[in-house]
């Protein structure tokens, strides 16, 4: 009982110390740091709604596994926007070393998702769908994600990266993504 206790009372110091040096900060880094935490965020939502469907959505249970592999780091990440209107959206950032046909094959999460929203009988609890805008960008510093099939990754990113990405990858055999 009082290991408990001593372990929440460390966990709520260790968060009023991480609060109190965020404060500290400057104001134009605590503003990069909370965008790139809503982006993660998103990314993280992202990958457990299309996981979502993989596993109720019986077509697409077969590509649960892989899914799985891509996890969130193989998610694209994304930019809100605000039009005049005070309509957010969304601009996809592409990771460069995933090829397109991954995309495409996420993108068939995506309108399927979007569909079973607008859909549903009434209004929901939840808010509205996620609007992101797929305009080709291409983010260079996403980390890529190893063990995942050779057809996964970009042609082009492959022979860019030829000397080290083979080995420290280890892709495997090419996978059907529209089977």
């Amino acid at each position: 009982m009082t290991n408990a206790i001593y372990e929440s009372f460390a966990t709520y110091l260790r968060t009023i110390q991480k609060r109190w040096r965020e404060s500290k900060k400057e104001a134009s880094i605590q503003l990069h740091n909370k965008v790139k935490n809503r982006r993660q965020v998103r990314k993280y939502q992202l990958f457990h709604q299309r996981r979502y469907l993989a596993y109720v959505f019986a077509p697409l249970r077969k590509h649960a596994d892989m899914l799985e592999q891509f996890g969130v780091d193989g998610m694209s990440s994304d930019e809100s926007e605000v039009d005049e209107e005070g309509v957010i959206s969304f601009q996809s950032h592409m990771p460069a070393w995933r090829a397109e046909i991954v995309t495409i094959w996420l993108h068939l999460f995506d309108v399927l998702h979007s569909m079973l929203r607008k859909t549903s009988l009434g209004p929901t609890r939840r808010s509205a769908p996620r609007q992101r805008k797929h305009l080709r960008k291409v983010s260079q510093t996403a980390g890529s994600v190893p063990g995942l099939p050779i057809n996964a990754y970009d042609s082009q990113w492959q022979q860019a990266n030829s000397q080290t990405w083979a080995q420290f990858l280890q892709p495997t055999a090419p996978y059907d993504f529209f089977s």
